[in-house]
């Protein structure tokens, strides 16, 4: 991760003088949502939805922008019938069924589809490296933390439209492409330097 920050510093420093236009920061609040696929005879109660937020960096260019963001996506959960589980079994159970809402890096690009002098509509597609904590707690006292680690593209589209010279604000849609798809819909406020 060091190296790619690193790489990507370097580009827009060296890139900054040929062609960009703005840096911008942004902050976002939405939902995010997954479809469980594993289905579980013990399953007794699910939650595979979260408030997700959101924060980044953005570098234009002429045609294009660079995005660095920091998202969490929230937290799952799953409740299984425990009664026939040693804590092992259980956590072992719970960590192949629990709804993947990870946090991590976003590093991508936002190519423009359609614009006017006051909004924007871009496609975006990028690198999500993310991780997430599963924790089960079995109801003889046993407690057990597993974390994931990896990295998988996203796609998504932004629009947003610019109410002063300097802030703007939006709707983005994000679809995460790890091993269970998470989708993601923020309302965003971007302030452009």
């Amino acid at each position: 991760m060091k190296f790619v920050l690193k790489s990507l510093s370097l580009f827009l420093i060296a890139a900054s003088p040929l062609c960009a236009q703005q840096l911008s920061t942004s902050v976002g609040v939405g939902y995010a949502s997954t479809d469980l696929q594993t289905g579980h005879a013990d399953i007794i109660k699910r939650d595979d939805s979260a408030t997700s937020w959101q924060f980044g960096i953005h570098y234009q260019f002429d045609k294009l922008r660079v995005d660095l963001n920091y998202v969490d996506l929230g937290e799952g959960q799953v409740t299984l019938e425990s009664a026939t589980y040693t804590p092992d079994e259980y956590h072992q159970t719970v960590k192949s069924v629990s709804p993947i809402l990870s946090s991590g890096y976003a590093l991508g690009l936002a190519l423009p589809i359609a614009s006017d002098a006051q909004w924007k509509l871009n496609a975006q597609m990028g690198m999500f490296i993310w991780e997430n904590e599963i924790v089960s707690v079995h109801s003889q006292g046993g407690r057990l933390k597993t974390t994931q680690h990896g990295s998988d593209a996203y796609v998504g589209a932004d629009f947003s439209y610019q109410l002063m010279e300097q802030v703007s604000v939006g709707v983005e849609y994000r679809l995460y492409t790890l091993s269970e798809s998470i989708n993601n819909l923020s309302l965003q406020a971007k302030y452009h330097f």
